[in-house]
């Protein structure tokens, strides 16, 4: 995975980042014990970190992608007037806005649809499939100490946009073929069972409609 590092260690720094770069916001996650994640700005992030894409605004193959910590993070989202994600805490299994007071934030921003109350309702209510996907997605960035970018981030943002649809296969099929990547040739739920030593509260995760869906094509699941 492509992980340009950029220096984003000041304010103005990271104005200029903004002014040269398209800025996403692809996850908000708890940073587990024995983990290190390095911030842009040079330093280890503490207690939760951000993961942010870019793309050069006149250069498109000029992209990459970054953690970095709550202040950035909060710069960044101010800046490039981004929408804050809800934190994915995998000690608990619950994802929980955790946002400063002087974070704006818009609870019910699913897109801004302007549709019905029941419309609404429908949106903001996860797909089974798309919630395992998603999750699965979220303990690849814990797993691995790469921020993920691209078609992966894509795919992210993706499912969490349309959290109410299942997820067409080829996107399950690439994760599963990510996963495959590991260095030590792991499942994704052998990952976080070697997390679980230093984190015993970690959640146990269940990925059996992913699998249900490669069995049916016949592929070996690596979730």
């Amino acid at each position: 995975m492509k992980a340009n590092q950029l220096n984003c260690r000041e304010e103005h720094r990271r104005e200029e980042i903004v002014e040269k770069y398209n800025i996403k916001l692809i996850a908000h996650t708890k940073l587990l014990k024995g983990q290190d994640k390095i911030s842009c700005a040079g330093a280890k992030c503490t207690n939760k970190y951000y993961t942010f894409q870019y793309e050069n605004k006149k250069d498109k193959y000029d992209n990459g992608s970054f953690f970095c910590g709550s202040e950035a993070a909060k710069s960044f989202i101010r800046l490039a007037n981004l929408e804050p994600i809800k934190i994915f805490n995998p000690l608990s299994g619950e994802s929980t806005m955790e946002l400063d007071d002087d974070t704006p934030h818009n609870e019910n921003s699913t897109e801004g649809t302007g549709n019905s109350p029941k419309d609404d309702d429908y949106k903001n209510k996860w797909n089974a499939l798309a919630k395992q996907l998603h999750t699965a997605i979220n303990l690849i960035i814990v797993c691995w100490n790469v921020p993920i970018y691209g078609r992966l981030a894509r795919y992210k943002a993706d499912v969490m946009k349309y959290k109410y649809r299942e997820p067409f296969f080829e996107r399950i099929e690439f994760v599963n073929d990510v996963i495959a990547k590991d260095k030590k040739n792991r499942t994704l739920t052998q990952m976080v069972d070697d997390l679980r030593t230093d984190n015993p509260t970690l959640k146990h995760f269940n990925f059996d409609l992913l699998e249900e869906k490669l069995s049916a094509k016949g592929i070996k699941s690596n979730f």
